[in-house]
């Protein structure tokens, strides 16, 4: 067993007022063996122990050194998730002990994540590589979680760390962030509405969705506020309160308008007789846009050509706007007209064009900014028609932090190449380039697909789902088989899911599968999806035996009842 030093704890003694990185810590003074189990048939129960602890306080410390021998210790308390993403959780202590994590606020529904059978040095995360680290989690911004950490000391050292890692976190599992700077003691409050859908801060939300949420503990009714404004959803005025005292926990906004942020709130009324309000929190997400760009654009031009890729690569660009340097741009050899082509990779249906136009510091003398062009489209790269109307690309800044200022409507056309021949610039010189474009499309095609697309390990009776359809889809033809150049049509289905019983997956196999968007009433009818595969997996899952072990609840025969007890057997 791991010696350390006489470490002198400094422990607060009375309730904090802040909610920040505080833990309440219970202890017993007393032998206990030398396992994890051997804890858990100590306290009986690990959410309300038995026996009651010898002592309890708040900790304030991101970890924990004593130098105390013989008692059994007991961390808890509450962290609240910062950012949607995958999580993990690190733990090391000494001596035997283990992590409790619950996907919500309650103690009860917590479970074993990581533990330690032995001892570890202080923040030695990988002594014991396969059980101090949980398995990775996907948890959501605003999701609040009850965590308790156990071990047990018998003499020498003793130290308890509780680390994690994600989004805005260390990444290195070996040196991950102290999860206890981000725990509070203080119990969340139960009245309150939580767990929202959209997420908090959601962004590319579908414009047909529903609010959903889930209710505090105490409520009998639900006032929903919703607005584009801020103020008035968190000022509660009549006008955002769009639903009043309903007793679902969703609600149907209506349609929402592309590309809008939203605010919105849940206040929580109880029932009889006091009727209490509790003013739930302030939340918002974001619409999705009309378009999107396209992406895994290639770009030939009429000159300069290793020079042309810097109006697709992002170069010069921060936070949509664009720098002065000329190495970021497309500077076109002397010589008018001149053109750029853009080859798609795909038919899309094309909503705008969006111009960065030249932008040196030199533009406003010289004016090498493209001005008046013709913009044609192909769907076949052979075959070109022209885009109506004058277009005349507005002159860029000529300074540091320019926008875009040129939108051109390309009117839902379709097409996978864009060619713009530049007739004149905003100079005197002949000579001509752009800075950077952008062509957004108006999403035609299923997308997001479920199993993703290269899955591997997929179960043979997988439902095929996608998370997004085309926008003007009615129906769905799904497409699967074993060779991608010969798919064969499985089905036709209203919803985002097929099921694949008819199709009869086999193990061990690699199947190809694409999703056409279909709707008669539009032009054209039928919208080709992409390619996606997935690989089945080579067995059947039927039962984990190592998963078992003499723990309560994970014994052989919590799972697999043998009989006992049944006269009949």
């Amino acid at each position: 067993m791991k010696r350390n030093g006489i470490v002198v704890m400094v422990i607060v003694g009375t309730l904090l007022s802040s909610a920040s990185a505080t833990m309440i810590r219970q202890e017993w003074h007393t032998g206990v063996a030398q396992s994890r189990d051997a804890i858990i048939d100590f306290l009986v129960d690990l959410v309300e122990p038995v026996p009651p602890p010898d002592l309890e306080e708040i900790q304030d410390e991101s970890r924990f050194n004593g130098s105390r021998d013989n008692y059994v210790a007991k961390f808890y308390g509450w962290v609240t998730v910062p950012e949607t993403g995958r999580y993990q959780f690190h733990y090391a202590c000494d001596d035997f002990g283990m992590l409790y994590v619950s996907p919500d606020e309650e103690m009860a529904n917590a479970v074993e994540v990581a533990w330690v059978d032995g001892w570890t040095a202080v923040a030695e995360w990988n002594k014991y590589p396969t059980t101090q680290h949980s398995g990775p989690m996907d948890l959501k911004k605003g999701q609040t979680m009850a965590v308790m950490a156990f071990f047990q000391e018998t003499g020498g050292g003793d130290n308890m760390d509780i680390g994690w890692t994600g989004p805005g976190l260390s990444q290195d599992g070996n040196n991950p962030t102290y999860l206890t700077d981000y725990i509070t003691h203080i119990p969340p409050t139960p009245t309150k509405a939580k767990n929202t859908a959209p997420l908090v801060d959601e962004t590319d939300v579908q414009r047909d969705t529903d609010l959903a949420w889930r209710a505090g503990k105490f409520a009998a009714r639900h006032l929903v506020y919703f607005s584009t404004n801020f103020n008035d959803v968190n000022d509660g005025v009549a006008s955002a309160l769009i639903a009043d005292g309903i007793t679902e926990t969703t609600f149907d906004p209506g349609r929402l308008a592309f590309g809008a942020t939203y605010y919105w709130r849940i206040d929580e009324v109880n029932g009889a007789p006091d009727f209490t309000v509790f003013k739930g929190k302030n939340w918002s997400f974001t619409v999705e846009p009309v378009s999107y760009p396209v992406t895994g654009v290639t770009v030939t031009a009429s000159s300069e050509a290793n020079l042309a890729v810097n109006v697709l690569n992002g170069s010069g660009l921060a936070d949509g706007l664009h720098g002065v340097d000329a190495d970021t741009m497309w500077l076109a050899a002397p010589g008018l007209p001149a053109w750029i082509q853009f080859d798609l990779g795909g038919t899309y249906k094309l909503d705008a064009m969006v111009v960065w136009n030249q932008n040196q510091l030199i533009e406003a003398i010289l004016g090498f900014g493209a001005k008046d062009v013709v913009v044609e489209i192909s769907t076949d790269g052979t075959n070109w028609s022209t885009v109506e109307g004058a277009i005349l690309i507005n002159q860029g800044a000529g300074a540091p932090d320019y926008a875009a200022n040129t939108t051109l409507d390309m009117g839902g056309a379709m097409a996978s190449h864009v060619r713009v021949t530049i007739s004149s610039g905003h100079g005197f010189i002949g000579q001509v380039g752009l800075a950077e474009v952008r062509l957004l499309f108006i999403p035609t095609f299923a997308t997001r697909p479920d199993p993703a697309s290269g899955a591997t390990d997929v179960a043979p009776d997988v439902p095929l789902a996608w998370g997004r359809d085309g926008r003007e889809a009615g129906s769905h033809d799904v497409y699967v088989g074993t060779d991608a150049n010969n798919l064969s049509l499985a089905g036709s289905v209203s919803e985002s899911s097929f099921d694949t019983s008819a199709v009869d997956l086999q193990l061990s196999q690699t199947y190809y599968w694409r999703v056409d968007e279909v709707n008669d009433a539009m032009d054209p009818s039928i919208w080709t999806g992409d390619l996606w595969s997935f690989t089945t997996a080579d067995a059947i899952f039927i039962d984990n035996m190592e998963s078992y072990r003499d723990a309560e609840f994970f014994e052989i025969w919590a799972t697999w009842i043998d009989g006992f007890g049944d006269e009949a057997n």
